[in-house]
């Protein structure tokens, strides 16, 4: 009689290990497989692809050591506008500024030259000069590498950027050389 209980209490030992498992084990290569960026079975319009996203790359200010380092984000698509978001969400830039717009053209010396013009509000800081010119570096680096850009100057409201610390003249651009 005891080995009778013994056998079945075995039985439903492994029965319960086994069906465990296997639940366990679908649930978790379900779970390896979307996060890895796969194509999910289901029809959801909410899930998103991952392979879709590209990698930029925003540089940022380090106060500690008063430079600016590159972060890696990953966006739908990269764009004036998406680049710019990045920026803000990395409070580069004030939240209320806009982008205006944004052109590219060669220049005469074969330079891809790239030009931002932003919305007055683009000056709603409150930096000093050492922090100003980061911030205009920062953005200047970033747009100049998502964009392979030579040259990239700052517009707001069309007009050259001047505020109480820095002017940049009409002929002034940030270079890839210059932000080395």
């Amino acid at each position: 009689m005891k080995k009778s209980i013994y056998f079945f209490i075995m039985l439903f030992s492994c029965i319960l290990l086994v069906s465990g498992c296997s639940n366990t084990s679908s649930d978790e290569n379900k779970d390896n497989n979307n996060s890895k960026g796969e194509i999910s079975s289901t029809n959801d319009p909410n899930d998103t692809d991952e392979d879709s996203n590209v990698t930029a790359t925003i540089y940022v200010s380090d106060f500690e050591s008063d430079s600016i380092v590159n972060k890696e984000v990953k966006l739908k698509e990269i764009t004036a506008n998406t680049i710019f978001d990045e920026l803000k969400i990395e409070d580069i830039v004030v939240s209320d500024a806009t982008v205006k717009d944004f052109t590219t053209y060669e220049g005469q010396d074969n330079k891809t030259i790239g030009v931002l013009n932003l919305s007055k509000e683009f000056y709603n800081f409150n930096l000093g000069a050492g922090f100003e010119s980061m911030m205009l570096n920062s953005i200047a680096k970033t747009y100049i590498e998502n964009f392979d850009l030579d040259k990239f100057k700052i517009l707001v409201e069309g007009e050259e950027y001047e505020s109480g610390h820095i002017l940049i003249e009409k002929d002034e651009y940030f270079t890839k050389d210059s932000l080395e």
